[in-house]
């Protein structure tokens, strides 16, 4: 942007829509900071002792989503989800170590789930799944103490719907560490989109 790009929009993955919000003017740099500052203070004091485990995972929907169904029976108690819609055959997984042990384990022991390639991530936590859960008290806390504005660059969100805004701050913190993250959505936008992953 010093060099004069215009950019028509941003839109972030994950951790990088918390600095388009910023980039975009929805949040001033000190709110931004605060906002950050307070989630990282909350994954430190109240996320449980497990941290869980996310997985790259590259397949077709339907074995991933034929894989996720086999893993989260009833009585297999904590469930994986796709916690990022990355791409048309690339998402990420997320949910408690042991539970991500039985889909790397049925990865390699199946035949049906031969094709789906995977990567365990090297990140501290799971976020976008049922370990967040714990901190949805804090980040609304966090949310509130926060003031969003209208962006003066447009912000596309990583969102499921079109229409997800960001007219209930409270709630934004929350939601965006606890839902799924879909940038698949996003990444067929006008070249002068930009990303910030």
């Amino acid at each position: 942007m010093d060099c004069g790009l215009k950019p028509a929009a941003v839109v972030g993955h994950s951790f990088g829509e918390l600095v388009a919000l910023c980039i975009s003017g929805v949040l001033f740099l000190e709110n931004a900071l605060e906002m950050i500052i307070g989630r990282a203070m909350a994954i430190r004091d109240i996320w449980s002792s497990d941290k869980g485990v996310m997985m790259a995972v590259e397949g077709d929907f339907s074995v991933v989503d034929q894989l996720l169904r086999q893993i989260n029976k009833p009585s297999a108690g904590d469930r994986v989800v796709i916690a990022c819609y990355n791409g048309p055959r690339s998402f990420t997984l997320a949910g408690p170590s042991k539970s991500i042990d039985s889909v790397a384990e049925a990865i390699s022991t199946k035949d049906s789930f031969s094709s789906i390639r995977s990567k365990r991530l090297n990140v501290t936590n799971a976020f976008h799944c049922i370990l967040v859960e714990d901190l949805r008290e804090e980040l609304e806390q966090v949310g509130r103490g926060l003031l969003f504005r209208q962006p003066d660059i447009p912000i596309e969100l990583a969102t499921e719907s079109e229409s997800s805004s960001l007219h209930s701050s409270s709630q934004y913190v929350t939601k965006h560490m606890r839902d799924p993250v879909y940038f698949n959505q996003k990444t067929g936008k006008a070249p002068s989109v930009v990303h910030l992953a």
